[in-house]
């Protein structure tokens, strides 16, 4: 009887230290997938604002192209240095 009792406190003993053990385990695990999941959050929020700011660069960018390719823009500076312009409303054959 008395192998049985010890036995059985040994087991218990065993059972509380691995317990103890996994909830040691399961604190660092919840503890390390938070701190990643807040430290990828930060760099989503960073890459977000770097995409935001290319995207106002190429929306500008694209301003300044669409103003710098405009006809009043450019026949100007085409009649400044001697091109032929081309005359709106009329068609030239070539032979």
């Amino acid at each position: 009887m008395r192998q049985v009792a010890d036995k059985a406190d040994r087991n218990l003993k065993l059972l509380t230290i691995l317990t103890i053990i996994c909830a040691a385990f399961l604190v660092f695990s919840i503890g390390t997938v938070r701190t990643k999941c807040i430290s990828k959050g930060y760099e989503l929020s960073r890459l977000t604002d770097t995409l935001e700011e290319r995207r106002i660069s190429i929306e500008r960018i694209e301003a300044d192209r669409s103003a710098m390719v405009s006809k009043e823009k450019l026949y100007p500076i085409a009649a400044e240095r001697g091109f032929i312009l081309r005359q709106e409303g009329k068609t030239f054959n070539v032979q």
